[in-house]
């Protein structure tokens, strides 16, 4: 018996230096939305996509602008939405939803984008503002101004 306790006396000054572990990586976040940005165009020839003459402000000869998207880490079917305020902060355009990877497969990168387009005669100058949903979920905001003057 006074051998089995020295074996374990000696055995407890012995593990503790054996032992390891590994810390688990951080879960990387569902649906990041890692761009928003407001554009003339969206260049979708080449991929990944990307926005030509990224700006902030517009006139309104320019007839269109584009909010483009890119979201990250998707692994269930989304559903995305853009809505067009005013400078009245009425609603001039609402996409409805927009369903995403219905497969819901594991997509690292998911790009998109809503055009919005205003005549060159009517009254929509001014401050406007694109907001944009995941999930009915406010992800990210644009603040845009269309001039009368190019």
């Amino acid at each position: 018996m006074k051998t089995v306790l020295k074996l374990f006396l000696i055995s407890c000054f012995l593990l503790p230096a054996c032992i390891s572990f590994s810390i688990r990586p951080p879960d990387l976040p569902d649906n990041l939305l890692e761009e928003m940005t407001l554009g003339k165009s969206v260049n979708v020839s080449k991929d990944p996509w990307y926005v030509t003459d990224i700006s902030s402000s517009f006139s309104l000869q320019d007839g269109s602008l584009v909010c483009f998207v890119k979201i990250r880490y998707v692994e269930q079917e989304i559903r995305l939405r853009w809505k067009w305020y005013s400078p009245q902060n009425s609603v001039a355009k609402d996409t409805g939803d927009v369903i995403v990877n219905s497969d819901r497969q594991y997509l690292d990168e998911v790009t998109a984008y809503d055009t919005f387009r205003f005549k060159p005669e009517s009254e929509t100058a001014g401050k406007w503002i694109v907001a944009f949903f995941i999930d009915n979920t406010l992800a990210g905001k644009r603040a845009f101004v269309i001039s009368k003057e190019e």
